[in-house]
């Protein structure tokens, strides 16, 4: 999973180097650990095993301290400036510690999860501030309810739109497209202590295992897609071929619609 690249970042080789993703993280640690208004962090994702991929970004979440909030995003210039430098996308959710221990943060509930396997696989700079993030308990099955019901919604007007999409816009969506499947298999894992974040290898097997013929059929064919692109992509970065890479985004394009589908089933169960 991660992200679609337009042709034009394709050519003028805007497709991040492996080796480049250690020095950002690096550059992230120093900062959260020297800052003193960031009161701690944990990374998220690939970056914790090194199962990172060209498509891959890194992921933040900090808890800082609202009387030194200016002088926090004043810190973060550098490495940010670094991530944009080698094109590696960083994504930051900065937290106030006051509004993380009254609930007053976006950080769902399933996210919540995934940062306490986050912090127990290494993901921890500073201090563990997973324990400073108040989550509702009580609100498990309504949050994967409307985080489906939003999915359709932003999907359908995603399929709307598609045709008169700028080339920036077009593969943020395809990127979407081609993440829902995975997105959404983990979700409605959330209420299932057992089961809950698990890696993607065992979020498919245990979809897989429990959903219906048509549901699961879309599943393997779009997550197979997914794979598709990754290997299309990997080829452009040693020769170039605009045939090759607009057949791949066309098949993506074309998946949009089963991708609609598979949520809306997934929705209605």
């Amino acid at each position: 999973m991660g992200r679609v690249f337009t042709w034009k970042e394709v050519l003028e080789h805007r497709i991040p180097e492996l080796s480049h993703f250690p020095l950002v993280v690096a550059e992230l640690k120093k900062t959260i650990e020297q800052e003193s208004g960031i009161i701690g962090g944990v990374l998220c994702g690939s970056v914790l095993d090194n199962s990172f991929t060209e498509r891959s970004d890194i992921d933040c979440v900090l808890v800082y301290d609202h009387a030194k909030f200016k002088h926090v995003m004043e810190s973060l210039k550098t490495v940010v400036s670094l991530s944009n430098k080698l094109h590696i996308p960083l994504q930051l959710i900065p937290v106030d510690a006051d509004a993380a221990e009254q609930q007053r943060h976006n950080i769902s509930l399933g996210f919540g999860w995934h940062l306490m396997r986050a912090s127990q696989s290494g993901g921890v700079i500073k201090e563990n501030i997973v324990h400073r993030l108040k989550m509702n308990l009580n609100s498990q099955h309504q949050e994967v309810s409307d985080y489906l019901g939003h999915k359709l919604a932003r999907m359908t007007k995603g399929l709307v739109k598609m045709r008169s999409m700028g080339w920036y816009e077009l593969h943020q969506f395809l990127q979407k497209v081609l993440e829902a499947p995975m997105h959404i298999a983990r979700k409605l894992m959330q209420t299932n202590p057992n089961i809950r974040d698990l890696p993607a290898k065992e979020v498919m097997r245990h979809y897989l295992r429990t959903a219906q013929n048509q549901k699961s059929t879309l599943f393997i064919g779009l997550t197979g897609l997914d794979g598709e692109y990754t290997t299309v992509l990997k080829a452009q970065i040693q020769r170039p071929n605009g045939g090759q890479y607009g057949d791949i985004i066309e098949r993506i394009k074309a998946a949009a619609w089963d991708v609609h589908e598979f949520i809306r089933l997934n929705a209605m169960h």
